[in-house]
């Protein structure tokens, strides 16, 4: 309906988004990459676009990328996430440092981990103590994620206390219901890594029993946390 009576509109853009969403959520990566650009064309096409609307827009389909191996091509849209969001937020601000942190992962994850750790490093140093709300949540993400890849590189007793300390965050807090779950799986795998057994398989059913419980069977991080717990056991 959009297409045919407001093709050159935010909300047309906000549909094709959503649409992505869908295809994301049951892991039809390549649809949802399509979509994400054809989002982004319809946004950039526009007189004055929705510059938050684009943030969202790339992110999305980075990650898409990032799913379908396609990490120059993640790299180059996460990179427009962050020219994105310097432009219109600034390096201070705490929507600032999701996209860093998310662009600085996807560098590891395709290698460049003494890049990736630089750009952490910078980035966690430009988070101050003092922090409200909203910009605690999005430090608690950035943390999470430079964890993650701590624990990815072998140094996973490095990563244990910030994720101890987002545990003990999460189970006062959270705002959203699948952060500590989530949070438990990196947590299980570090524990994993640093040989601590019993902790890794405290985290790991943990997070397993409030997946399993909570989200569909064929959902990605279902399956994710299945594959987890068994590589545990054995």
């Amino acid at each position: 309906l959009y297409a045919q009576l407001a093709p050159r509109s935010t909300d047309y853009v906000g549909a094709l988004n959503q649409l992505g969403n869908v295809y994301s959520t049951h892991m039809e990566d390549a649809a949802a990459a399509q979509v994400y650009a054809q989002a982004i064309g319809v946004s950039e096409s526009l007189q004055e676009p929705d510059q938050g609307q684009l943030q969202t827009l790339y992110g999305n389909l980075a990650e898409s990328r990032l799913y379908l191996g396609e990490f120059d091509a993640a790299e180059s849209a996460y990179a427009r996430v962050v020219e994105l969001a310097r432009r219109s937020t600034g390096e201070g601000h705490y929507r600032f440092w999701y996209p860093m942190a998310s662009y600085a992962r996807t560098l590891h994850l395709r290698g460049e981990r003494k890049r990736a750790m630089a750009m952490f490093e910078q980035l966690l140093a430009s988070i101050p103590h003092s922090l409200t709300d909203l910009q605690d949540e999005a430090a608690a993400n950035v943390r999470e994620i430079y964890a993650g890849c701590l624990v990815a590189e072998g140094r996973a007793e490095q990563a244990i206390p910030l994720l101890e300390e987002l545990e003990r965050r999460y189970l006062k807090n959270s705002p959203f219901e699948f952060d500590l779950r989530s949070m438990r799986n990196t947590l299980g795998d570090a524990y994993d890594h640093a040989g601590r057994a019993t902790d890794a398989r405290r985290a790991l059913k943990a997070s397993l029993d409030d997946w399993t419980a909570k989200g569909d069977q064929d959902y990605f991080p279902v399956l994710r946390i299945r594959e987890r717990w068994g590589r545990f056991l054995l």
